[in-house]
């Protein structure tokens, strides 16, 4: 076999790489950073499953770390479901991350039960790319039928959830946490990936963030300001 041939096929997915990270579904979309994406299954996030994001405070750019698999899921025919989100989602900046408003919806409940009921409802169905939410204290049960569901919708679910989470068992097959990055001269992220298929934790890196989707008189991330102008519309 030339050597030729022999990059050719290791460039396909038929052949398993021990530098490759892969994910029980072997289907993945771009998260818009090559960095992460490097230490990603299968090179960007996962298409279904759940996904959980774990951080102190809201709007240290979490949402913009989102932000570019969000745009490519909002191309597509289906929905990405908000629920119960702590700050009011401002319109202007999703837009300005090229997320189509029109495929995005806001919902509240009323009570956790509500919500447990929705969120098992939007996952299982087959017309949601996403949902994301802000679980309290669900049990590693009750997160457990979550993740079913997401897998029997081939939907992906993300759950942002507080750093006290951490050291709790969670069926989630990916496990993040974010904090400020330590660069001061920089915006960005620190990204540590605690869980992964087929793959240990990885060290903490630094993602950057972009300048113009930040603004020095509110939220760090513009998504997450508290203002009902541009608020989406809910369900």
């Amino acid at each position: 076999m030339h050597a030729n041939d022999l990059e050719k096929l290791l460039s396909t997915r038929k052949i398993w790489r021990a530098s490759r990270h892969p994910s029980a579904e072997g289907c993945s979309l771009d998260s818009g950073h090559p960095l992460l994406n490097q230490h990603l299954p299968d090179e960007g996030w996962p298409t279904s499953g759940l996904t959980e994001l774990l951080c102190d405070q809201a709007g240290i750019g979490e949402l913009s770390l989102l932000g570019p698999a969000l745009m490519q899921l909002s191309q597509k025919q289906g929905w990405i479901v908000w629920i119960d989100p702590p700050y009011w989602p401002y319109a202007p900046a999703l837009a300005q991350q090229g997320i189509d408003l029109s495929r995005v919806v806001l919902l509240k409940t009323q009570s956790q039960t509500e919500q447990l009921w929705a969120l098992e409802t939007l996952l299982k169905a087959t017309y949601c790319h996403a949902v994301l939410f802000w679980p309290k204290h669900y049990s590693p049960k009750a997160l457990r039928r979550l993740q079913v569901a997401s897998r029997h919708g081939n939907s992906w679910g993300i759950a942002f959830r507080p750093l006290s989470c951490q050291s709790q068992a969670s069926p989630a097959p990916l496990r993040i946490r974010l904090c400020r990055s330590a660069q001061q001269e920089q915006a960005g992220l620190g990204v540590e990936i605690l869980k992964r298929p087929g793959a240990w934790a990885s060290p903490t890196f630094h993602l950057p963030i972009q300048n113009e989707i930040r603004t020095t008189n509110s939220s760090p991330d513009l998504a997450l300001r508290k203002n009902t102008t541009g608020v989406l519309t809910t369900l």
